[in-house]
């Protein structure tokens, strides 16, 4: 026979209601099933995507000098002269980067 104590133990965490049915209570117990408020958690889950989501897109570094960007690159500046032009204006900023933005902007 099971002690009052290793009965408390098995039945730890367990969610039962008074008035539930035993074998509703007995089937969540063996499958590990418990019910679910579905409205609430597509509540919660779509609150942690709005969360995630990217943020808007902020200014790049390179916008504020975007006319003489864009007048070197149409002179036929190289990524690598204009890379070197935005060191000599204390903008440090990666060919990659630079790349990306011209694709956006040029």
């Amino acid at each position: 026979m099971i002690s009052q104590s290793q009965s408390e133990k098995e039945n730890k965490g367990r969610k039962w209601q008074e008035g539930q049915p035993a074998e509703v209570f007995t089937f969540v117990v063996l499958t590990g099933i418990q019910k679910m408020d579905a409205k609430a958690e597509v509540e919660r889950l779509a609150a942690l995507v709005k969360a995630r989501r990217k943020k808007p897109y902020e200014s790049s570094k390179l916008d504020k000098f975007k006319h003489e960007i864009l007048r070197l690159k149409s002179e036929g500046a190289t990524l690598e002269m204009l890379q070197l032009w935005l060191r000599e204006q204390r903008i440090k900023a990666d060919i990659s980067t630079i790349s990306r933005w011209l694709k956006k902007h040029g």
